[in-house]
């Protein structure tokens, strides 16, 4: 599948397909990406946007092979809808994880995004950003208290196939 832009603020995507408010910057007349104002209808200073699932999208435009998930503490939303893509196609994933930042707000945790990615499908990695090293995360090392960058490699490939040296 190709690239697909759907983290712009016309299009979100997230767990089910719903509007979502935006803050609007005052003086440029437009949304605030990763500023979400709220659920209400016609609440002053704000943008409404439709979203869309991931799932939704793999549906219409076929799985994609990278999912690149940067929405400002939205995660979990954004893997919840994407529950069944994971599921079935296993696509690799590279999740900017809003700890302390965002992500909390909105009802998500570590625990949660970490969910989404079972150690018999996927082998996942982190970075804090500054170093740009990337750790295997284990289960008994401690992941970082800040914003991060999870890397979730599919073990399965185009047959079902599990394993990090699965054949062809």
């Amino acid at each position: 599948m190709g690239c697909v832009e759907a983290g712009q603020p016309e299009q979100i995507v997230e767990e089910a397909a719903h509007p979502l408010r935006f803050a609007v910057d005052a003086l440029e007349r437009r949304p605030v990406p990763g500023h979400v104002a709220g659920l209400s209808e016609g609440e002053a200073g704000t943008h409404l946007v439709e979203t869309v699932t991931v799932d939704d999208l793999a549906v219409k435009l076929g799985a994609p092979d990278v999912l690149y998930v940067d929405v400002e503490g939205f995660e979990c939303e954004v893997l919840e809808g994407a529950k069944s893509t994971l599921a079935s196609h296993a696509p690799d994933c590279f999740i900017e994880v809003h700890l302390q930042m965002g992500l909390e707000r909105y009802g998500g945790s570590l625990k949660r995004v970490l969910s989404f990615f079972p150690s018999s499908r996927y082998l996942l990695f982190y970075s804090n950003g500054c170093d740009g090293v990337f750790h295997q995360v284990e289960p008994n090392v401690a992941l970082p208290e800040k914003r991060f960058y999870l890397v979730a490699l599919s073990l399965v490939n185009d047959r079902g196939l599990v394993g990090v040296n699965a054949q062809d």
